[in-house]
């Protein structure tokens, strides 16, 4: 399933795999927007709110790690799935950069289609999830109003059971008064 196109913020800085990644997104529709620091990324992701953030790990000034925990740290940039890209292949890496909130490790030289594919299903969840929280809102807001609406119900069904009960209770005393000289 392809999803439409979307926004995708590159930190890298090297211009072969600048020139690489954008060329394979843009070729696919995505509109690409690079920079080459951790620093200008994160100015760059507040400024343009990305749909997906790929991500190199050694780069001058703060490495990739230190750039996707100031991300994180911003509440208007942290749900953006961030794609880690590296060609350190260790465990250690691949581990440290999930546990910072990464969705996926692309290893270096990266492969162009397999960039796609990944980019695609990652934007392709992202939406499925923000659809998938807006519904769950939406089904929120509607049990709050009907539960509002139940309670009101509620409270009439309780007047009328009391205004039942004085009713019984008056004609019962009414009825036995009259009786009473009888009896």
């Amino acid at each position: 399933m392809k999803p439409p196109p979307g926004k995708i913020l590159l930190i890298e800085d090297t211009l072969s795999t600048i020139q690489l990644v954008s060329d394979a997104l843009a070729e696919v529709g995505h509109q690409v927007y690079v920079a080459n620091t951790g620093e200008k990324g994160i100015a760059r992701a507040a400024k343009v709110i990305p749909d997906l953030i790929i991500l190199d790990i050694m780069m001058p000034g703060i490495d990739g790690y230190e750039t996707c925990i100031r991300l994180k740290d911003s509440p208007e940039l942290s749900d953006i799935p961030i794609i880690f890209s590296s060609a350190l292949r260790e465990a250690f890496d691949k581990v440290k950069a999930f546990n910072l909130g990464a969705v996926d490790y692309l290893p270096k030289p990266i492969e162009p289609l397999e960039l796609i594919e990944r980019v695609n299903t990652h934007l392709s969840l992202h939406r499925l999830r923000h659809n998938l929280e807006q519904e769950v809102e939406a089904r929120t807001e509607q049990l709050k109003l009907k539960n509002a609406e139940l309670s009101i119900a509620w409270k009439k069904a309780e007047e009328s059971n009391r205004t039942k009960q004085e009713f019984l209770s008056v004609l019962s005393h009414e009825l036995k008064t009259p009786l009473n000289p009888v009896i």
